[in-house]
């Protein structure tokens, strides 16, 4: 092939990527598949396969790939072998293994149709890791990409906040949010209800992960454009408070503590003096409306009913692994969770267990926790022995650990699973080739 059919092959992939990451948080999705619709209307989020427009344009993407793969690429098989590094093999197996336990689950727990939809989806998250970890579209890009989003949704959340409702963006895949509705994220502080930050996302929780990894990604692009990103850090930590995550933000003050008592200085005096000022602007106009107030009172855990819900699902979360020590099957935890768990609710809210590694133990059994615990261990190893050379990615993946250990969205969301192949992607390109911010 001629090498003008080459670059738009390539140029053809690049738009594609840039759509996948603008559609990604434009959650616009079709439900493919219901297993229970209850009279009421209502069904469990939980247990439904979507299909979201980011899907058709990574498709498109594979295609673009293949493409290039077949009819414009010249490589070896040996030089094709050699663009997986040793650093990437382990990632690589984590997901094989977890494809091939959810496949065997289907004929050993239940032949649902549902499990190989789910089971697609990881298919699909170990593309978008080989895709994203080759460089194709340069992390930069991402990056840039990824933080104007995060500032954009942040804002979003602001205006829900003090809106104490959604803002009429469907269009846009904002979430129907009123206060008093079933399933939204609310809080009762200062004798109001208070509804938390969502952006476009399903629930708070995953709005302020995504909001941290944009703030790993300011810290780490920081010397590119100083004044953008720092500014950023500002606008996205109001975001993370306005979500109103505890653990979020306690995984935010380790991000900031690691990295700036690292031996890179990731916080320059013009990084700390621009952030400073972008978060004291935005927090002006909510402390004079009464968001410190609720903060604190947030802070002083006097939500004794969902302190004890979580408790509770975690015990009941222990109690399926237990009944089904070969697992429920993908999507499965919440209907086995509905009979045996001590609450009593209606089938549709039921919840997964809120620990990553506890869900993944449910839905996939004892496999699935040897997945897990062996996949973490080498992972947190590696990033403990780098920690002096990447200090950065060390200090996110301790905050991506805090947020594991108390929910369930990396393994059970479609956006949790897709930050997931991100924060793995960027680890596995920090020895490949030298931080940004060290330039």
């Amino acid at each position: 092939m001629n090498r003008s059919f080459s670059q738009f092959i390539h140029r053809c992939t690049e738009v594609v990527l840039a759509g996948f990451f603008v559609t990604l948080f434009i959650p616009l999705k079709l439900r493919l598949f219901e297993p229970d619709i209850f009279l009421s209307g209502d069904f469990n989020p939980y247990n439904v396969f979507y299909l979201y427009a980011s899907d058709a344009f990574f498709l498109l993407a594979l295609f673009f790939i293949a493409l290039q793969f077949f009819f414009v690429s010249h490589k070896t098989d040996d030089e094709i072998l050699n663009e997986f590094t040793i650093g990437d093999w382990p990632i690589i197996l984590f997901f094989g293994l977890l494809i091939a336990v959810s496949l065997i689950s289907f004929f050993v727990v239940t032949a649902s149709s549902e499990m190989l939809l789910f089971s697609w989806r990881w298919v699909e998250m170990l593309g978008l890791y080989y895709i994203v970890s080759r460089n194709i579209l340069p992390l930069a890009t991402i990056a840039r990409f990824f933080v104007w989003a995060m500032i954009l949704q942040s804002i979003m959340a602001g205006f829900q906040y003090f809106h104490g409702s959604s803002l009429g963006l469907s269009f846009l895949g904002e979430p129907l949010l009123h206060i008093g509705e079933p399933g939204i994220a609310t809080m009762t502080m200062l004798s109001k209800t208070i509804l938390r930050g969502y952006g476009t996302f399903l629930h708070p929780n995953i709005f302020a992960a995504y909001a941290i990894f944009g703030v790993f990604l300011s810290l780490l692009y920081r010397k590119t454009r100083p004044v953008f990103f720092s500014v950023a850090i500002g606008i996205l930590v109001f975001g993370i408070i306005i979500s109103f995550s505890r653990m979020a933000l306690f995984a935010l003050i380790a991000l900031f503590i690691l990295s700036f008592f690292s031996k890179k200085k990731y916080f320059s005096t013009r990084v700390v003096s621009y952030s400073l000022f972008s978060i004291v602007g935005v927090l002006m106009a909510g402390f004079l409306s009464g968001l410190f107030s609720v903060l604190v009172e947030r802070f002083q855990f006097t939500d004794n009913a969902a302190l004890q819900f979580r408790y509770a699902n975690f015990i009941d979360g222990i109690h399926v692994f237990l009944n089904y020590p070969f697992g429920t099957g993908l999507g499965g935890s919440t209907t086995a969770m509905s009979m045996i768990s001590s609450m009593k609710f209606a089938p549709w809210q039921y919840q997964p267990a809120h620990n990553f590694f506890l869900v993944m133990s449910d839905e996939l059994g004892v496999f699935g926790l040897i997945i897990v615990l062996v996949g973490t261990f080498f992972l947190y190893r590696n990033l403990y022995r780098d920690r002096q050379s990447y200090p950065l990615h060390f200090a996110i993946g301790v905050a991506f650990l805090c947020l594991s250990l108390t929910d369930h969205y990396f393994f059970t969301l479609y956006h949790g699973q897709i930050l997931l192949v991100l924060f793995l992607s960027f680890l596995a390109l920090a020895k490949r080739e030298s931080s940004p911010s060290s330039h």
